[in-house]
């Protein structure tokens, strides 16, 4: 989490049953990084897998 706070980007978290677990937001407000995607993955067996975006179901 402390990446996506210091370079203004969202963060969500997946189980293995696609449940989020962990969401850190961040609004234009409060300065979110436009030219950056938001930072999606799955811990799953001890691992870290990412999500591309265009793999990504909205939820």
């Amino acid at each position: 989490m402390k990446f996506c706070m210091k370079h203004k980007i969202s963060m969500y978290a997946l189980n293995d049953g696609d449940k989020v677990f962990k969401i850190y937001q961040i609004t234009d407000k409060e300065g979110r990084n436009r030219h950056a995607p938001s930072m999606m993955f799955k811990l799953s067996n001890n691992h870290f897998y990412t999500i591309p975006e265009d793999k990504r179901n909205p939820f």
